[in-house]
């Protein structure tokens, strides 16, 4: 069993925003979205994203904003919705303006439902109904909703890769919202305007913004703004701002960012592959995946989730492949 190595405890209890069942029904959900993009062709995929999309925007219109209005758990449906709400000021902003029976609806319990078996996913239960056209003024944001669940499918399938949503532990899940709890408390300080999240981070950060209205008002009254999540930055403005979040953790918690013993899955010993090029011992977590190196681990290579650290990076473990889809940290004023 790997024993974690924690920096200091954040000045607040950040399970009181999520909990160890909201990380471990996420990760369910992703592997339900991997599944659904698996085997597809590149065209087969794209066309269903596009679909999806445009069935979303038709549902999500019709939602009335009553009280506990019916709930639609068709996994397309629920894939572009999710995606929505990793860019909580726009979502906050649109749904007001174009969606407002969403305000009735809590994405995070359908998800924990899910989880516990009350509510059962129809996976493309509609994916062949022909979508009605959107309309002209429906274009553009029927397209940036596009390019954003294209993006987030690379996450997703990192995570599957990793096997995260099958062997997650307690320990796991428990180090993983730690993490991201110092990672506010670094926010909160202001000493760096942007930070960039390992993984392990992301994941959590992930799963406290599908909380909607309910993420802004905590996050607004812990920072003073709205933490914003935009997946969308060049890499080069990633790059840089890895080594400002590995200098302001050092300072603010005394530890590496990138800790030397393993945050990803708790006593794994083989490569996501089932191989053993890493044979144990040398102890070095790779920036993307957050996975302990094993044994003569090449320089600049993770096994684990077989990506090539950046030679800019090599100090701070951070992977070249991680950083075209990393997300940035900006401030904003919910909407």
């Amino acid at each position: 069993m790997t024993v974690s190595v924690l920096p200091a405890s954040p000045a607040f209890n950040v399970f009181s925003l999520i909990t160890c069942e909201d990380v471990k029904a996420h990760l369910a959900l992703l592997r339900d979205f991997h599944d659904i993009r698996k085997g597809a062709s590149d065209d087969t995929w794209q066309k269903r994203v596009a679909d999806s999309v445009t069935k979303f925007q038709t549902w999500a219109r019709q939602v009335q904003p009553i009280e506990n209005p019916p709930i639609s758990v068709d996994l397309d449906i629920l894939m572009v919705w999710h995606t929505y709400l990793l860019n909580p000021v726009k979502y906050q902003h649109d749904v007001a303006r174009l969606y407002p029976g969403l305000l009735q609806l809590d994405f995070a319990d359908v998800v924990l439902r899910m989880a516990r078996g009350s509510l059962t996913p129809q996976a493309g239960s509609q994916a062949n109904q022909t979508a009605p056209p959107p309309k002209a003024s429906a274009t553009a944001e029927l397209s940036d909703l596009e390019a954003a669940v294209q993006r987030q499918a690379s996450f997703i399938d990192k995570v599957a890769r990793l096997g995260w949503g099958d062997k997650a532990t307690d320990e796991f899940l428990t180090n993983c919202i730690h993490r991201y709890g110092c990672f506010l408390d670094l926010m909160k300080t202001g000493t760096v305007h942007s930070l960039v999240p390992t993984l392990l981070i992301d994941l959590a950060w992930h799963t406290h913004q599908l909380r909607g209205s309910r993420y802004c008002k905590e996050a607004k009254e812990l920072l003073g703004h709205v933490l914003n999540h935009d997946d969308s930055i060049p890499e080069t403005q990633l790059s840089r701002s890895f080594d400002e979040t590995n200098a302001a953790w050092q300072a603010r918690f005394g530890t590496t960012y990138l800790a030397k013993r393993s945050f990803a899955v708790p006593g794994d010993t083989t490569d996501v592959d089932g191989s053993s090029a890493c044979g144990g011992g040398c102890n070095g977590e790779c920036g993307s995946c957050g996975t302990v190196k094993r044994g003569s681990c090449s320089p600049g290579e993770c096994g684990e989730c077989e990506s090539r650290l950046s030679e800019t990076l090599l100090g701070a473990a951070g992977c070249g492949g991680w950083l075209q889809w990393r997300v940035w940290f900006l401030w904003y004023t919910c909407m």
